[in-house]
C-alpha cells in the first residue's frame, strides 16, 4: 500500500498514514478493520467494563447503543427538557467563578495599608 508506517504512542500501537489515497483506503474501504478501540483498565473500571457508548468497541452493539442514545437522550425534544438544569448548572459555575476572583483580590489587598 506505501506511505504507512507503524509507532508506539505509549504502549498502544499507532498506524501513521501520509497520503489521501493511504486514509481513504483506511476510512472507506476498510473502515471495520481499522475502526476498533483499544480495551484500556480506565474505560473498563469508569465504563462498565467497556460496554458504554464511549468505549464499546465497534460493533452491532454499539452501533444499537449510538442509535438508542442518539433518538431518546439527544432528541430536541429531551435536550429541551433538560435546559433548566444546564442553566442552573451555569449559573452556578458563573457564580463560583465570581467568588473565586474575590478571594484572590482579597488576598491581594491584605498587605496593603488600610488609607481610608
Amino acid at each position: 500500500m506505501g506511505h504507512s508506517c507503524s509507532c508506539s504512542w505509549g504502549s498502544i500501537p499507532t498506524l501513521v498514514v501520509s497520503s489521501t489515497e493511504m486514509a481513504r483506503e483506511i476510512f472507506k474501504n476498510r473502515d471495520s478493520v481499522f475502526s476498533g478501540r483499544p480495551s484500556l483498565h480506565a474505560a473498563n473500571r469508569l465504563g462498565y467494563n467497556g460496554s458504554t457508548v464511549s468505549f464499546a468497541p465497534y460493533g452491532e452493539y454499539w452501533r444499537e447503543m449510538r442509535k438508542i442514545m442518539i433518538l431518546e437522550l439527544l432528541s430536541p425534544k429531551r435536550v429541551q427538557s433538560f435546559q433548566a438544569v444546564r442553566l442552573e448548572e451555569r449559573e452556578k459555575n458563573i457564580v463560583k467563578r465570581c467568588y473565586k476572583n474575590v478571594c484572590k483580590l482579597r488576598e491581594g489587598f491584605q498587605g496593603m495599608p488600610d488609607t481610608c
